[in-house]
């Protein structure tokens, strides 16, 4: 009797576990802004050769293996910062935004001097989709320049539309159709329509291993522009199948227009994954007399670990260092996180990490603030 008890539990235990495991979900508005809001995400694109089972259009649950995809260093990377849109530059231009991206890049003009580009884009989560709602473009030169320099000291541009990356909901059985125009300062427009028909879930093993209940997506786009002479260009049809987890983690292949379903040449793939948690915050008002970095805690960790460093006054006056970096590495060298790139006053600071999405092992984080630099190592177990 007791093997027939332990026969009849051990069957429920698997239905539970395969239950939980092909669970569907819904990505809600509030999925968008927990996934987003002081995070900083990678987002891998490259090309791809073989063929891929992308699955069909089912009401049952299927499983999808894509850790055999090569995250190789060719690939084009980008590592995009999203901030709460409050308190960043021009943002009351953007009120509905939740989030921004900051980026910045100089070159050297004249010789002599600096230009500064600076982008901030804004993001706003609505009941019925997640939107680009524009930006803000600035450019700053230093030193001041003379009288009679061909560009200003200091300019912005602002570019306002509301263009969907997503609607919301997205869940099995629902599609969404929308089309979106955006005007550009010179006259030209660009008008995009959108399809996106959730027909799938299931279990996906992502590139790099981590394992998430997905959605399916097919979506298609036709993108129309129309030049400040009233040329217009209509660009060919696109479809992608697009494989979304609950916290925003996503897969996408670029396939024929013709492709609904099994399995299929692939040539490219998009990957983007939350690789940690920005933010940093004061943690006492009194102004250290050197610097230091703490070993994490916890340690080991997982999957989050915080941090707490220590900037003391600028010997020079009081001054400040200037920018303050706190990044992750792994035991081959390569940057896993930036976790900190801002200017920081004398103070004691705290900041953490969430490696949810990183593989079990050793990794090294380095505080760097002028010339100072210190390094520790910590041990990420699952």
């Amino acid at each position: 009797m007791k093997n027939g008890y332990k026969i009849v539990f051990g069957l429920m235990v698997m239905l539970l576990l395969s239950h939980g495991a092909f669970a569907q979900i819904t990505i809600a508005t509030s999925d968008v802004e927990t996934a987003i809001i002081n995070t900083q995400w990678v987002s891998l694109d490259d090309s791809l050769s073989g063929t891929y089972d992308l699955g069909s259009a089912s009401s049952s649950p299927q499983t999808w293996d894509f850790s055999s995809i090569p995250l190789a260093s060719s690939a084009n990377k980008d590592t995009l910062n999203y901030f709460s849109a409050s308190g960043h530059w021009r943002a009351e231009e953007f009120p509905d935004a939740d989030a921004c991206n900051v980026a910045s890049f100089s070159q050297i003009v004249g010789g002599i001097y600096t230009m500064t580009m600076t982008t901030t884009f804004y993001y706003g989560a609505t009941n019925d989709g997640g939107y680009l709602l524009g930006g803000a473009v600035r450019t700053q030169f230093s030193p001041t320049p003379p009288p009679g320099f061909p560009y200003p000291e200091d300019t912005t541009v602002v570019l306002k539309f509301q263009q969907m990356g997503f609607p919301l909901p997205l869940t099995y059985g629902v599609t969404h159709h929308r089309i979106d125009t955006t005007f550009s300062p010179d006259g030209s427009m660009d008008i995009q329509e959108k399809w996106w028909d959730v027909n799938g879930f299931g279990s996906m093993v992502f590139p790099g291993g981590a394992t998430k209940s997905v959605i399916r997506v097919v979506y298609d786009r036709i993108e129309t522009d129309i030049d400040d002479e009233g040329e217009v260009t209509v660009d060919p049809k696109e479809r992608r199948i697009i494989f979304y987890a609950q916290d925003l983690t996503e897969v996408q292949f670029d396939v024929d227009t013709t492709y609904s379903g099994g399995t299929t040449t692939v040539m490219e793939y998009d990957y983007d994954v939350k690789i940690g948690v920005l933010g940093v915050r004061a943690t006492s008002n009194v102004i250290p007399e050197t610097f230091s970095l703490s070993q994490n805690y916890p340690n080991p960790f997982n999957p989050e670990t915080n941090f707490e460093f220590r900037i003391p006054a600028h010997p020079a006056g009081g001054a400040d260092y200037g920018f303050v970096s706190l990044r992750v590495y792994d035991m081959l060298g390569r940057e896993i996180a930036t976790l900190i790139n801002q200017q920081l006053h004398p103070g004691i600071y705290q900041a953490s990490w969430d490696a949810s999405n990183m593989p079990s092992g050793m990794y090294v984080y380095r505080l760097t603030a002028g010339e100072f630099v210190q390094t520790r190592k910590m041990l990420l177990t699952r």
